[in-house]
């Protein structure tokens, strides 16, 4: 059974024709036909652009993808919108484009997992440069040049608000895959 992110690949190729052994349906659709119309089903919508920014390449939604982000968070509670409006957007945007572009950790090289000697037998345990992720980990002062405001600024509240920003567009992610998982379980 192919995965959800190899499926969602599909949308990477709208210029794909109907041929024989392409369609994964019985209606002579083209896959990526059929992907767009499950993506256009998908809820909440930041995961129909995530579709789009992230598996289909489609640099064009990023810039709503980052909007939508900024919208959710200027949603939850006084308290944790600390930030200016125009910090936020700048925020929402810088947040977008390093979840989109995830850097390879130079450890593992996106594995997660390197291969170490322990009592003198080759085992694979986490990286310890990215705990497992696969990704170098982006510095506080990389994130405020990203954002544009002097690293002081993006103090303890602006983080809190930038992380938040990364787990909205993690949970989008998630929610994508599953209801793209379940599209293809149904199908087959």
């Amino acid at each position: 059974m192919a995965s959800a992110a190899r499926y969602l690949s599909a949308l990477a190729c709208p210029h794909q024709r109907y041929a024989p052994g392409i369609s994964s349906g019985t209606r002579g659709l083209p896959r990526a036909s059929e992907v767009a119309a499950a993506v256009a089903q998908v809820r909440p919508a930041g995961a129909q652009l995530i579709a789009w920014a992230r598996y289909a390449g489609d640099d064009a939604s990023a810039a709503p993808l980052a909007d939508a982000v900024m919208i959710e968070v200027a949603a939850l509670p006084a308290a944790m919108v600390v930030a200016r409006a125009h910090h936020l957007r700048d925020m929402a945007r810088a947040a977008t484009a390093e979840w989109l572009a995830p850097r390879a950790c130079n450890t593992c090289h996106k594995r997660g997992t390197v291969y170490r000697r322990v009592n003198g037998l080759r085992s694979e345990v986490e990286c310890r440069a990215c705990a497992g992720t696969g990704e170098r980990a982006v510095s506080w002062a990389a994130r405020a040049r990203a954002c544009g405001v002097p690293r002081r600024t993006l103090g303890e509240p602006y983080r809190l608000v930038y992380l938040t920003m990364l787990a909205i567009l993690g949970r989008w992610d998630r929610a994508l895959r599953a209801q793209i998982t379940g599209q293809i379980r149904s199908e087959h």
